[in-house]
């Protein structure tokens, strides 16, 4: 029975953010999110831990009418413990993330990323291996033949592989591409591809369609001149010229992937009416621009406002939302509770020479894992696991602790923070405000997901 007397211990951490009707009073340490307005928002902030009820209410008054403070408070307290914000003379059960929530073993498809070529036909300006595909060259590194990449596919496939994904440089600038996805198949691995879209014409059309689970194209708007600013001119036109050819072929799995820059994103909303009047393309993955160093990010100036950005993809979603089949019924499956990366645990990725590495975006040299010419693919594993990096997340970093959000974001990628700090356990500074924001972005996202369920429930 709650009394006067009773005690109020809340959560150690939380917060309140913007919604349309106010606010939504979140904490990754509670069941639910409870929606509050502006003066259940004041009472709460005057909540003290281990409080007596009279206690909050007369912090809540300030002097002034205890009564009214108390009919405030009072209709908050069964949603805050139904939520398990607060408990009553007893602290609230904690959430138990390790095992609802953080992946704590192996888990996942194991899938490789596997660049066919260093040579691409594009030359963007945010190119993540430019380097190293330079380097590569300018070396004479020996790419892998197609003997090799046929005996390494059957490797992955012993060992319980279940996807491969041709990658590049461009990788249909590889002329063997065909007979190696057909390998890949004949194994039963899934064989997807990841491309600029610039390659594709009427004779090859047709084995693309025929050969790839995924066809992910990097189509970056539907306004030519937004796309090209940073792909390159001409670029654009080349693209969507290739996807009408896919599309003709009988091409369905296409996705495309934008990448969100200042350039491109007042106009993002228009990509998917574009891309599925004129393609049929539900599948979209934007994904925001991630400096590849503390340098670029000044020098090519193409990371947007944190604010401007989640304005745009909340127009975007707008969009999706009016396309059937093309919005994720529940908008917290599309985030990563804890962080938890697959690099080097059920994902490498191998240059076009055959070094290994934790994923896609870490070919640096002190993450090297081996080469496929000389390592079996357990004994890759091995090696990643002795870098220290299996399961890094970014829970564990300081400037993370007390936040609300760490268990959405998990600190993001670990991969950016190396980029900009040459630490995969640092603090991402450049990048935290997105990812609050897109946090929040998303949580909102979820309640209405959740408030619309409600509603649709029979009575």
């Amino acid at each position: 029975m709650t009394t006067l007397e009773t005690t109020i211990h809340p959560v150690p951490r939380w917060d309140f953010i913007p919604n349309a009707d106010g606010y939504l009073l979140y904490s990754d340490q509670g069941q639910a999110m409870v929606p509050v307005d502006d003066a259940g928002r004041a009472a709460i902030e005057a909540l003290q831990p281990g409080a007596r009820l009279i206690d909050w209410v007369e912090a809540a008054a300030g002097g002034g009418d205890a009564h009214a403070a108390l009919r405030q408070i009072h209709p908050l307290l069964d949603p805050l413990t139904r939520a398990g914000l607060i408990g009553l003379d007893a602290p609230p059960e904690p959430v138990d993330w390790a095992s609802k929530v953080v992946h704590t073993e192996s888990g996942g498809s194991r899938t490789c990323y596997l660049s066919l070529t260093d040579n691409c036909n594009l030359k963007c300006s945010y190119c993540y291996n430019e380097d190293e595909r330079a380097e590569a060259l300018a070396c004479g590194k020996r790419m892998l033949r197609d003997d090799e990449i046929k005996g390494l596919l059957d490797r992955l496939a012993a060992a319980g592989f279940q996807y491969v994904i041709f990658t590049g440089g461009e990788p249909m600038l590889r002329k063997s591409i065909f007979s190696l996805a057909e390998h890949a198949r004949g194994l039963g691995l899934g064989v997807n591809l990841l491309t600029n879209g610039t390659a594709f014409t009427k004779r090859n059309a047709g084995r693309v369609a025929e050969l790839f689970e995924t066809i992910t194209v990097s189509l970056d708007s539907a306004v030519l001149e937004d796309h090209d600013i940073t792909r390159g001119k001409g670029s654009w036109a080349r693209i969507v010229k290739g996807l009408d050819l896919l599309v003709k072929a009988g091409a369905r799995a296409l996705s495309l992937r934008p990448v969100v820059t200042v350039h491109n994103m007042d106009r993002l909303h228009l990509l998917p009416d574009f891309a599925n009047g004129r393609w049929g393309v539900t599948s979209f993955k934007p994904s925001l621009y991630l400096p590849n160093s503390a340098e670029e990010l000044d020098e090519l100036a193409l990371l947007p406002e944190a604010e401007a950005y989640q304005a745009s993809v909340a127009r975007f979603n707008a969009v999706l939302e009016r396309i059937p089949g093309a919005l994720a019924e529940d908008p917290l499956r599309a985030v990563s509770y804890g962080g938890k990366c697959g690099m080097a645990d059920s994902i490498f990725s191998v240059s076009a020479s055959g070094d290994v590495y934790p994923c896609q975006s870490l070919h640096f040299d002190p993450l090297w894992m081996g080469n496929v010419r000389t390592h079996g693919v357990e004994e890759l594993f091995a090696n990643g696991k002795r870098l220290g990096i299996v399961g890094a997340c970014g829970l564990d970093v300081p400037e993370c602790q007390g936040c609300p959000y760490q268990m959405v974001c998990g600190g993001g990628c670990r991969a950016s923070a190396y980029k900009m700090r040459g630490d995969m356990a640092a603090h991402n500074t450049v990048m935290c405000r997105h990812l609050r924001i897109g946090a929040q972005s998303q949580l909102r996202r979820y309640a209405e997901y959740k408030r619309k369920q409600h509603v649709a429930e029979p009575a």
